[in-house]
């Protein structure tokens, strides 16, 4: 069964470690290298086993499906998540997308069990075009890397964007917080949500250069029923205790200053 099955379990296994690179290595091109196999590969080539089971496709027909049902995947899974209470940043995309590849292998491993086992034409590939698949990989990286981290420059400065706005809940009351670290560095940062001198939720969020960190967070009905208005505040760990963004929402509007 594994044997027959393995081209699935190493999709899964590929995307499982894909995402833990991508959530837990620092480095920017490394985590960029990893998810590439994770957004173009591994959840559009289990769909496509799952969908179109032993019917014969050559590498070609292969390539192109799971290429384009593995991008469509993942831009339907990032406008689902944008608008669940979740939200939509490096690790619940990550985890839906291992989630869809696993879902689907499992799929195609079933309608395998229902079918007579046939031999199906492997795709074999020539150490050269391995060299060149992984050549392109490597450029494709790189230049996602290159093209997300703000170019150094003399005199030049980043900059760090925090909003808030209302998030519907069902149960309770909630915001959405989002921070986007265009700084030249891996930033650490300490988020605050206050009414008036009481604090309703603290963090500490490490950013890298072009990297976007979003949250729903509830707050109780009793916290944010008085004519105070709900306060973000966001400091930089690394340089002292001043307030480095604020933003206000309350009567309506929000006040942002930077």
């Amino acid at each position: 069964m594994i044997r027959r099955n393995g081209d699935l379990l190493l999709a899964g296994l590929v995307a499982a470690a894909a995402a833990a690179v991508a959530n837990l290595v620092p480095n920017v091109a490394l985590r960029t290298g990893f998810a590439v196999p994770l957004v173009f590969v591994t959840p559009g080539y289990c769909l496509t086993m799952a969908v179109f089971g032993a019917q014969r496709l050559d590498g070609a027909r292969r390539t192109v499906l799971s290429l384009a049902l593995s991008v469509s995947l993942a831009i339907l899974g990032a406008l689902l998540l944008d608008r669940l209470p979740v939200g939509l940043h490096v690790t619940s995309w990550t985890v839906l997308l291992v989630a869809l590849t696993w879902l689907a292998g499992a799929a195609a491993a079933g309608r395998r069990g229902l079918q007579p086992q046939t031999r199906h034409a492997r795709l074999r590939l020539r150490p050269a075009d391995a060299a060149l698949l992984f050549a392109a990989a490597l450029i494709a990286a790189g230049a996602v890397a290159f093209a997300r981290t703000p170019l150094s420059a003399k005199n030049a400065q980043g900059y760090t964007a925090l909003w808030m706005q209302p998030a519907s809940m069902a149960l309770a009351p909630a915001v959405r917080v989002g921070i986007e670290s265009g700084e030249l560095k891996r930033v650490p940062y300490r988020l605050e949500l206050r009414v008036g001198s009481s604090v309703l939720y603290r963090r500490l969020i490490t950013l890298e250069p072009g990297e976007r960190w979003e949250q729903v967070v509830r707050v109780r009905p009793i916290q944010v029923a008085t004519d105070s208005a709900i306060q973000a505040r966001l400091y930089r760990v690394d340089e002292g205790p001043g307030v480095y963004r604020l933003v206000r929402l309350g009567s309506g509007r929000v006040v942002e200053r930077p």
